[in-house]
């Protein structure tokens, strides 16, 4: 609720809330921050704050943004997640995201033939969206090792039909 305030404070009267520090931080409990540059914080805060929403519950940890700072607050596994939540959510401006999904408890991957990834995601990502508002997920489609393997690898996995991996 005290960042929830001091977010709200924030911005009516930007610098007000500079410097925050958690004094109930133990070794269960604690915070995390991360300054944003603008870009970033209008693509993480999402439409409506849906995209801040979907990190807070796929990364169970408590994440809210006062200026351009994130404050992610919880164990530190939670917060391990949603800063990594994070990462993967700006590397996708860059291009496809690659997960080692494998040795991942918190991490699903869905095969989806190429020919329905267009369904699945729907008009401007909306289906997609629905989902992980209604499970607390956040999903993306990736990058396959033979997609990183070149353009060759690509051409051949289109011949085949293939699929696409959800993450």
């Amino acid at each position: 609720a005290h960042l929830k305030v001091l977010a709200a404070v924030e911005t009516k009267v930007r610098g007000f809330a500079v410097n925050i520090s958690f004094p109930d931080d133990d070794s269960e409990f604690g915070t995390e921050t991360k300054d944003l540059l603008d870009n970033e914080l209008s693509y993480a805060l999402g439409k409506k704050g849906g995209t801040r929403r979907k990190l807070a519950a796929s990364s169970e940890c408590i994440v809210e943004y006062v200026g351009n700072t994130v404050y992610m607050c919880g164990t530190a596994e939670e917060r391990q997640r949603a800063l990594q939540y994070l990462e993967w959510l700006f590397a996708q401006l860059k291009g496809p995201v690659f997960v080692d999904y494998e040795n991942r408890p918190d991490c699903t991957v869905v095969e989806v033939p190429r020919d329905t990834v267009g369904y699945v995601t729907g008009a401007r990502r909306a289906t997609l969206g629905r989902i992980e508002e209604e499970w607390g997920v956040l999903m993306f489609f990736m990058e396959t090792r033979m997609q990183r393997d070149g353009r060759e690898a690509r051409e051949t996995a289109r011949e085949a039909g293939g699929t696409e991996k959800l993450a």
